[in-house]
């Protein structure tokens, strides 16, 4: 999806950051390839550390990649790592912004990886620099029945207290996500929360609903869910031949843990109305198939795999910044060297079954 990115954007030259961890090394490795099969010229390809702080490396790396603008032509940097590091690399370029690179730094535009896609949060203390930046995220199908029970939940203190008593930890996820305390919590003289001056009972289902959410991997953890225990239903008929019941068969058969990935890649799996969960908008719509080589998940081609989003001013005032979706079908502007969709209201770019780097 970066590469297609870069292509549309019509970019010969480029420069990359990546992260000294598997996600960033391969994701490095793959834009190589495909940016010399683009005849993309990668001019310069940085790999910082994870394991410390490498925010003087970052100045001196930012300075290098602004410091070759005007020979280059460059404009773009592609980010490949965890949230963590690309927020390092606006640390970075930030000191340059009060030096004599600052006006080169703002002709930069940056890629950033689905480790950022839809968390805004990771750009906000840095929008003057991570403004025009584009983002990749998976698409995310959001599933009405997990926000209907999580708005419920979150709007009804009773309800949370009554949940802790299986699961423990619910009492203080609530009490973070929102910055309220439960009064008879054993934590509330502990920090952070006894820094919060407001108790739980007082957070409203307005607040609930705008600060909620949804991962965008809740949809993946409900297919393998579905996939598991769809295969286990297969094992338990092979080894137990019996329909429930104890099966002691199944205790520490580590053969049959091996040849689970196999059973896997043969599953096909339909959201019918015989399920005992099943997402409304799954059904008799979403089908679960498998690559019977790698057991990855194949595509479903009625639904785009990827989005791209821009981190750009918006609001009635523009004094505000978020990321909007942008469809591949509207009109594009370019600002200071830097690309922004023309329309305010979010719309989406459907990406089709193009590879991810």
């Amino acid at each position: 999806v970066i590469i297609d990115v870069i292509t549309n954007l019509k970019w010969s030259v480029i420069s990359v950051i990546y992260s000294d961890d598997t996600y960033g090394r391969e994701g490095y490795e793959e834009i190589k390839k495909q940016a010399l099969e683009k005849n993309i010229c990668i001019i310069q390809a940085h790999m910082i550390k994870t394991s410390h702080n490498e925010v003087a490396k970052l100045s001196k790396i930012m300075k290098d990649i602004v410091g070759t603008i005007a020979t280059s032509g460059i404009i773009g940097v592609v980010c490949f790592g965890q949230a963590s590091t690309v927020e390092e690399v606006f640390i970075g370029i930030k000191g340059l912004a009060e030096k004599d690179f600052g006006h080169l730094s703002d002709q930069l535009q940056f890629i950033l990886p689905d480790s950022v896609g839809i968390n805004s949060n990771v750009l906000v203390d840095y929008a003057n620099i991570a403004e025009g930046a584009i983002t990749i995220s998976p698409y995310i199908d959001e599933v009405e029945e997990f926000k209907d029970f999580w708005v419920e939940m979150f709007s009804n203190n009773s309800m949370v207290s009554n949940l802790a008593a299986t699961d423990p930890w619910i009492e203080e996820v609530f009490m973070l996500q929102y910055e309220c305390t439960i009064p008879t919590h054993p934590l509330i003289s502990e920090l952070p929360f006894k820094h919060y001056s407001r108790t739980c009972d007082e957070i409203t289902r307005e607040e609930v609903e705008r600060k909620f959410s949804q991962s965008g991997y809740t949809e993946s953890v409900i297919h393998i869910a579905v996939t598991l225990t769809e295969a286990l239903k297969i094992v338990r008929q092979n080894i137990c031949k019996k329909p429930s019941g104890v099966c002691p068969e199944l205790l520490n058969n580590k053969m049959i843990l091996s040849n689970m990935t196999d059973i896997i890649k043969k599953i096909n799996i339909s959201y019918t109305n015989k399920m005992t969960f099943h997402p409304k908008k799954y059904l008799n719509k979403r089908n679960i198939q498998f690559n019977a080589t790698t057991g990855d998940i194949l595509p479903d081609k009625s639904v785009p795999q990827y989005l791209v989003h821009n981190y750009k001013r918006c609001g009635h005032y523009g004094t505000q910044y978020c990321l909007e979706r942008v469809n591949k079908c509207l009109s594009i502007i370019i600002c200071n060297n830097k690309l922004f969709h023309t329309k305010m209201k979010p719309a989406h770019a459907e990406i089709f079954n193009s590879k991810k780097v």
